[in-house]
């Protein structure tokens, strides 16, 4: 038998390495007390995309796979960020 949630943890699964590099990337830039860049990535534009990303799925049709995947390209867009600073 099949666990139903199984797509779901198939979907989030890349992810977790996104997860994982944001947080070390924003502690490398705290560590070089350049704190801005981890302000700027964390606090206004994982904000800003996820609200944006969310409210774009709700137009379309929430579903939890669809919630998965808007919070794991946010996570991708602010490990982008942090990298290129």
């Amino acid at each position: 038998m099949k666990n139903p949630s199984c797509p779901l943890l198939q979907l989030v699964s890349p992810a977790i390495v996104f997860f994982t590099l944001v947080d070390m990337l924003a502690a490398a830039t705290r560590g070089f007390k350049e704190m801005r860049y981890t302000v700027i990535a964390q606090d206004i534009v994982l904000s800003v995309v996820k609200l944006f990303l969310l409210f774009a799925m709700v137009l379309i049709g929430l579903t939890a796979a669809r919630a998965i995947t808007a919070t794991s390209l946010t996570e991708m867009v602010v490990c982008g960020l942090l990298f290129s600073s």
